[in-house]
């Protein structure tokens, strides 16, 4: 059936980069390998977080990991709303798949390298879900999964009425620290083009 696909149209184009930050030889190595302002704007998110401003925290069961994506979707959407763009969950179908793929990974372990035997869910879940709040209050978060020597951080969102505060830097910074605290040596933004992506990846 080979001949009958040549009477279709095919369409190529430029599609977005997938940027990923290397994370080898630790939190020094990685910071050296960053220019001068990205570098500066890590050194300020750790000092948010070390002051107390921003308050950092992975969901440690599926029924706390849940809740953080209802707050991760609502931030989510408020964001693409402000560009006068539907998001993701506008489909219901998307929140379905997202909670359950959740909730049917949550106990699956995830594959270490060559170098480290699997990890059993009972220690380190595969499934990362992570919110950050400034003042108590929601400010960004993250859904992520493990996959062998990997940290994927498969959807984000920021509530931008905290945008001085930088509650994506401060997320990032802290995802990029349990990445490594996973023994992870890449952190993988997937596609996407965003300013901070080149920056960190």
């Amino acid at each position: 059936h080979l001949e009958a696909l040549t009477s279709f149209p095919v369409e190529r184009k430029v599609s977005p980069n997938c940027w990923a930050a290397i994370l080898d030889g630790g939190l020094d190595a990685y910071r050296s390998r960053l220019s001068y302002k990205a570098r500066k704007i890590v050194r300020d998110s750790e000092s948010a977080i070390g002051t107390g401003v921003g308050q950092f925290e992975i969901a440690q069961t599926i029924e706390q990991a849940l809740d953080f994506v209802d707050k991760i979707e609502h931030m989510h959407q408020a964001r693409w709303r402000e560009k006068d763009i539907e998001g993701c969950f506008t489909a219901s179908s998307f929140k379905i798949f997202l909670t359950s793929a959740i909730r049917q990974m949550w106990h699956e372990p995830w594959f270490g390298t060559h170098d480290t035997p699997v990890v059993e869910s009972t220690s380190v879940q595969r499934v990362q879900v992570a919110l950050l709040r400034i003042q108590g209050v929601p400010a960004a978060g993250c859904i992520c999964y493990l996959d062998r020597d990997s940290l994927a951080t498969y959807l984000t969102g920021m509530d931008t009425h905290f945008a001085e505060h930088r509650p994506g830097w401060m997320l990032n910074t802290c995802i990029i620290k349990r990445a490594m605290a996973l023994g992870c040596t890449r952190l993988d933004f997937l596609r996407g083009d965003e300013d901070y992506k080149e920056r960190l990846g």
